[in-house]
């Protein structure tokens, strides 16, 4: 049994403890320690905020409103279905003594000092203009040297740092040294972390062969990695996550290919090419007539008015149709639900259906949702699910009192606040022509009224134009007087205008009325933020709810 760091309980409401390995498993805990007093106080309290919400939503019954119980629903399918691939295709690939080594390494961090010698046929290039062997002869006289400078009593860390900086193929040597930091187990390749891991504190390593080329490493300092401060069923499983990082990825992609291809031969598949065809051209047909590029609810509403009947799929001696199809596209995301360009678009929709199915009858057979990862998976869905609804209700709750919206139009009056500004009312001719507008102007200059040239030219009276807006014709209006008549008006987007100035409007209060909904949403927000703001420290205290900050070292 791997020995764990002991649970200490941070809080307890609602019949449920909270037990600071729950924080450390959200927050990495050498993270925590770097930060300073005040973030770790937004971070803690954060973390506050979405356990009391989610309990207290819990408490509340949240997760039993129908929106709430359909997002679930289809969150835990998806899970169950990503859960089902791992238990049944990667997981039993991971060799046993793979899973050992992690559960013994798990727990531990290593500050790691390297330096690289690449060459030019390794996997993974570094840039290096030399080959294997010669490689190998720089790093083990790199190896010597260092050595010797040890033997003379010099320190490992400068002398490595000092070497690593000269030598090193890593670019990153350059400015650390060749200090990586802190690794945790599971964060590199099996060639590089099997011999660094099983060296002694402070001690120079062999060259050690990876896909980069040769390293010689040391190792400053072990310490507790993140997950040593996970819950044990948690770092149990974690083993093998990790151990699925050793995989390789064609050899998950054919087992994978291979498990549902058997899926779908054991339950009898089968497609009724007629009938699938049938509803297919139809699809295409009404893309084509409607013009319409098939989303989910064209997709439904075109299926609901297909009157013909008839099979789609067979599987486990059972018969499916068009009813079975819009039950299943009625539940899914719209990104779930491709284009169909081509027949074989929808036949391939149609086997992924049909196999989603298979693999969840599976999973529940097989108790998957028993399973560790497929727990965690889901409490983490679930707690964000319930804590967005509950943040929800408390901010749609906010109502505000009328006479509170009165209160505040009037003294943001009396503040000068809630004014309708300084406008001007123009009556304006457009023209597309600037030799037609300069003609005109010419012409009211000398014997055609104004009023004549706006009924002939098809003029109008604006709304009134507030100061610093109305563009051009706004700039040169308020450098007017009443009655006056512009010059030709230059328009950005290319026209021409000539105005007269009708009257000028005094700022003035806009009424109640117009401005009532602008206040009501102010004081709405106003409240919101105040209870997102104070709603820890309530929730604290209604409940008398001890939290023992001290356990993470607040």
């Amino acid at each position: 049994m791997v020995c764990n760091h002991s649970p200490l309980i941070l809080f307890e409401y609602n019949n449920k403890t909270c037990y600071d390995v729950d924080f450390y498993s959200e927050v990495a805990k050498r993270d925590w320690d770097t930060y300073d007093l005040v973030k770790k106080q937004r971070v803690f309290n954060d973390f506050l905020k979405k356990e009391f919400s989610f309990l207290d939503g819990l408490k509340k019954g949240l997760h039993l409103h129908p929106d709430v119980v359909k997002k679930l629903q289809q969150r835990e399918k998806q899970l169950l279905i990503n859960n089902a691939y791992e238990h049944f295709i990667a997981r039993p690939l991971i060799s046993k003594k793979e899973i050992n080594n992690n559960l013994e390494k798990l727990k531990t961090s290593a500050n790691i000092w390297h330096l690289l010698v690449g060459f030019k046929e390794s996997l993974k290039s570094t840039g290096a203009n030399i080959n294997q062997e010669q490689a190998n002869t720089l790093i083990t006289n790199l190896k010597n040297s260092i050595s010797d400078s040890l033997a003379a009593g010099k320190d490992l860390k400068n002398i490595f740092s000092m070497f690593a900086f000269r030598f090193s193929d890593d670019p990153s040597s350059k400015t650390n040294n060749g200090n990586l930091g802190w690794v945790d187990w599971g964060n590199t390749v099996s060639s590089f972390q099997n011999p660094v891991f099983s060296l002694k504190k402070n001690f120079l390593s062999d060259p050690i062969l990876t896909d980069y080329g040769y390293h010689l490493v040391f190792v400053e300092n072990f310490t507790n990695s993140n997950y040593f401060y996970y819950p044990v069923p948690y770092y149990n499983d974690l083993a093998y996550k990790v151990g699925m990082r050793t995989l390789d990825f064609d050899s998950l992609r054919i087992s994978s290919s291979s498990f549902d291809s058997l899926l779908l031969k054991e339950a009898s598949f089968f497609i009724n090419r007629v009938f699938a065809v049938e509803v297919f051209d139809f699809i295409l047909e009404k893309k084509q007539k409607e013009r319409l590029v098939s989303n989910k609810y064209s997709l439904i509403e075109w299926l609901q008015s297909y009157e013909n009947t008839g099979v789609l799929v067979k599987y486990n001696n059972k018969s499916f149709g068009l009813n079975w199809l819009l039950n299943i596209i009625s539940n899914i995301p719209s990104t779930r639900i491709p284009r169909f360009s081509t027949f074989e678009d929808f036949e391939s929709f149609l086997s992924s259906l049909v196999l989603e199915e298979l693999v969840l009858d599976l999973a529940n057979d097989k108790k998957i949702k028993e399973t560790t990862s497929f727990q965690r998976d889901y409490l983490d869905s679930f707690k964000n699910i319930i804590f967005n609804e509950y943040v929800s209700s408390l901010i749609n709750a906010v109502k505000v009192d009328s006479l509170d919206i009165v209160k505040q139009y009037s003294s943001g009056v009396f503040a000068g606040k809630h004014l309708n500004p300084k406008r001007v009312v123009v009556s304006e001719i457009k023209f597309k022509s600037q030799v037609l507008a300069s003609e005109t102007k010419k012409e009211l200059d000398s014997f055609l009224s104004f009023d004549e040239a706006l009924n002939l030219y098809n003029g109008r009276v604006r709304e009134p134009i507030a100061i610093g807006t109305g563009g051009s014709v706004g700039e040169v209006a308020f450098s007017m007087k009443k009655g006056a008549v512009s010059d030709v008006i230059s328009n950005p987007n290319g026209s021409f205008s000539i105005v007269r100035i009708e009257r000028f409007l005094k700022e003035e209060p806009f009424s109640l009325s117009v401005v009532y909904q602008q206040i009501e949403r102010k004081l709405i927000k106003e409240q919101q933020g105040l209870i997102k703001k104070s709603f820890l420290s309530s929730f604290i205290n209604k409940h008398k709810i001890k939290v023992n900050y001290e356990v993470v070292g607040l």
